[in-house]
């Protein structure tokens, strides 16, 4: 999985790549945009926006559901960050994420 971190003009700042092994999908979003959020607090990044081409994980972020261990971890560590980081996580279509 990858990840970008675009300033509002659209300049890349960093990115990053980190493979998971062989995770379901939901795992693996959650684990990229996890990777990204703590690399983001590494470097004080502050009021972002993170965006996913999963409205599935997005809701699930979003609803403050729990899911199956390990899952519910990560999850509970993302939302954690983003409301650290005052950062919203929103959904884009697949053709918007390329």
């Amino acid at each position: 999985m990858c990840g970008v971190l675009q300033d509002h003009c659209g300049r890349v700042i960093f990115a990053y790549y980190k493979e998971f092994g062989e995770l379901e999908v939901l795992e693996a979003e959650a684990q990229s945009l996890l990777v990204g959020l703590r690399m983001c607090a590494e470097r004080e990044v502050r009021s972002l926006t993170a965006e996913s081409d999963s409205q599935v994980f997005v809701q699930l972020v979003r609803s403050g559901a729990v899911s199956k261990w390990p899952l519910c971890r990560v999850l509970r560590e993302i939302r954690h960050l983003l409301s650290q980081m005052q950062a919203s996580l929103l959904h884009v279509y697949r053709e918007a994420n390329s």
